[in-house]
């Protein structure tokens, strides 16, 4: 697309880096600003520059491990009916169209989400993955499964502002359960501000003896009322009360800013420095440490992230690694549908094509 330069200070990703926990556990766990790409992706392999006029930031509080066992096609049982076979993709067009015109020489890049909670994150997606790579072998698939173990639509609403509208995909397979208005919500926004096709998986009645959640991160969101540095920050969390397991005390310190004040889980705390804003509805310590089986929660516990820029002061292009994948760089997202300016120097004669996406529907104020 467009080998340009655009940049800006105020996108940042706060990716978690560990979780400091004497009876928890450590694994995976990244939340990015909004409309900035998400930090679990390879950036050896992206080519993907995401600019934000934004200035959201979320973090992890609690990372807990996930580990799901892999399934194979042989330990579900066939469906009892395929529906009509000569229906499929027709609702979902121009993904079929991406997927079936690749060929050997022009590989369309066709980007897949898999999305919501552990029904979507149990072993059937990979198989899923695998068939579409095995049926369409020409076609250059971005395929990730970002979904997140117990997280109803009331959680899952705030975490898409990242883990899905950024990743602008092709074709999302969602399912979530929870406050229908939410649901509602993130559909509609994946509408407002993607092109993605949607596959809704049918919801299903089980006993509740049968319900089981795997353990993932636990997200809030955190925002800020100053500019953030490039620094490291340590959150020390201890229990405020010993009968009361949802009430929390910390410290907040900074690798660059130093120590950024006091606060309480049921307060609005804003740090010394103004660069870190935590409200009670933000807390979601206690739900993740339960849903983890941890019990009681700990008594003591720490959060360690980094802030990570989103931008470069002098862009260099990624080049052309694949003649025959078309090598993108996404300049801006989310502009409002007006006049705008875009200034390229350098190797403009290397640009083969602007490309716009204008989603379905509008924006409501």
């Amino acid at each position: 697309m467009v080998p340009g330069l655009l940049s800006s200070r105020d996108p940042v990703d706060i990716a978690v880096r560990a979780l400091v926990d004497g009876s928890g556990s450590l694994s995976r766990g990244a939340n990015v600003g909004e409309n900035a790409a998400f930090s679990r992706y390879d950036p050896a392999q992206s080519t993907r520059l995401i600019v934000s006029p934004m200035n959201r930031f979320l973090t992890t509080f609690l990372v807990l491990a996930s580990f799901i066992r892999p399934a194979s096609a042989a330990e579900f049982s066939p469906p009892k009916s395929l529906g009509n076979a000569a229906g499929y993709g027709r609702n979902i067009q121009r993904t079929m169209r991406l997927l079936a015109e690749s060929t050997p020489e022009n590989r369309n890049t066709v980007r897949v989400l898999f999305y919501g909670q552990s029904i979507t994150g149990q072993g059937w997606w990979k198989i899923v993955a695998e068939d579409l790579r095995t049926r369409f072998p020409n076609a250059n698939l971005v395929i990730e499964n970002r979904a997140l173990a117990g997280f109803a639509s009331q959680m899952l609403a705030r975490t898409a502002e990242t883990d899905l509208y950024l990743f602008q995909p092709d074709l999302l397979i969602f399912h979530v359960y929870g406050a229908h208005d939410k649901y509602e919500d993130i559909i509609r926004r994946t509408r407002e501000r993607t092109c993605a096709e949607i596959l809704i998986q049918t919801d299903h009645v089980t006993k509740s003896a049968d319900l089981t959640e795997e353990t993932d991160p636990a997200k809030v969101p955190i925002s800020s009322e100053k500019p953030l540095l490039i620094e490291d920050w340590t959150l020390d969390v201890k229990r405020a009360n010993p009968s009361n397991e949802k009430e929390f005390t910390f410290t907040l310190t900074g690798s660059k800013t130093g120590a950024d004040g006091d606060g309480r889980s049921d307060q609005r705390f804003v740090s010394k420095s103004g660069r870190i804003v935590i409200t009670p509805e933000d807390w979601n310590a206690s739900y993740a440490i339960g849903l983890a089986g941890i019990k009681p929660v700990p008594e003591h516990f720490s959060v360690v992230w980094d802030v990570t820029p989103l931008f470069v002061d002098e862009f260099v292009s990624p080049g052309v690694k694949n003649p025959a994948i078309e090598t993108t760089v996404t300049l801006a997202q989310g502009l409002p549908n007006a006049k705008h300016t875009l200034e390229i120097s350098g190797g403009a004669e290397t640009v083969e094509a602007l490309r716009m996406y204008q989603p379905p529907l509008e924006v409501r104020p």
